[in-house]
């Protein structure tokens, strides 16, 4: 049976709505809503947070495009009762919300991405296809450790991984990686006509500064900020500075 996991946290007005990235297609709703509560319970004095993960199971070929779309149904749904200030994509995310701002502008009153740029790296490309490997040889072990050290920065020993993390969803993983590798807006970016503000990390290994930078080509009145020693991820300085920004849009 097809559903669309959606996670609601708070009970301030106005919402904002978060596109996850490719851990969606690793963490159960229970696992995933724990987690998330840790990650934006600072925001939760200003906003009602809201995050949207992708539909499950999904299709063969199912694009960034198409999931954009479906995500769009789901903020019509939102906005008939609510209203949605910001939109924030992180990672993978990220790519889904500017398809999202090109094709559904009237959805994204203001769009922030985290860990994203226009389009994937070399280096992305092949960190993905590693992935995609060890998930198809059920290397799973393999799959988080290389996971997880691109998040946090650091080699994550096997008994603590085994805490926060299982098998990922198949084939659900195997075509968001798909969808990931496929990712490029450099084209159609100038759509983009929302404030756009863009959270890169210093030692992001995926989206390095330059990349993340590329946006500001495309996108002029984009906002940059590259964190001095961010990684990959909602993490660390990464997502202090990210909370800091959105606390202050709060006040204004």
């Amino acid at each position: 049976m097809e559903k669309r996991p959606i996670c609601w946290m708070g009970e301030k007005n106005p919402v904002l709505i978060v596109l996850p990235g490719l851990t969606d297609a690793f963490l159960d709703a229970e696992l995933a809503s724990r987690q998330l509560k840790r990650q934006f319970e600072p925001l939760l004095s200003s906003y009602q947070v809201v995050v949207l993960g992708r539909r499950q199971p999904l299709t063969e070929g199912f694009s960034l495009k198409e999931m954009a779309l479906d995500v769009a149904f789901q903020i019509e749904e939102i906005k008939k009762s609510h209203t949605v200030s910001h939109i924030m994509g992180i990672s993978m995310g990220g790519m889904v919300s500017m398809q999202l701002s090109v094709y559904h502008p009237e959805l994204v009153p203001k769009l922030v991405l985290v860990a994203c740029a226009a389009k994937q790296t070399q280096v992305g490309k092949t960190r993905l296809q590693t992935f995609k490997e060890y998930a198809l040889q059920e290397n799973y072990q393999e799959l988080w450790d290389s996971a997880l050290s691109l998040i946090f920065g650091q080699p994550i020993t096997a008994p603590s991984v085994k805490v926060v993390v299982q098998k990922p969803r198949m084939p659900d993983f195997l075509y968001s990686v798909d969808a990931c590798l496929s990712h490029d807006i450099t084209e159609l970016a100038h759509k983009i006509q929302c404030p756009v503000t863009v959270f890169g990390g210093e030692r992001d290994e995926l989206f390095n500064p330059d990349s993340v930078k590329e946006l500001k080509s495309l996108i002029p009145e984009a906002r940059i900020k590259i964190v001095e020693g961010g990684l990959h991820g909602f993490v660390g300085n990464l997502r202090q500075e990210v909370l800091n920004y959105l606390l202050t849009e709060a006040k204004t």
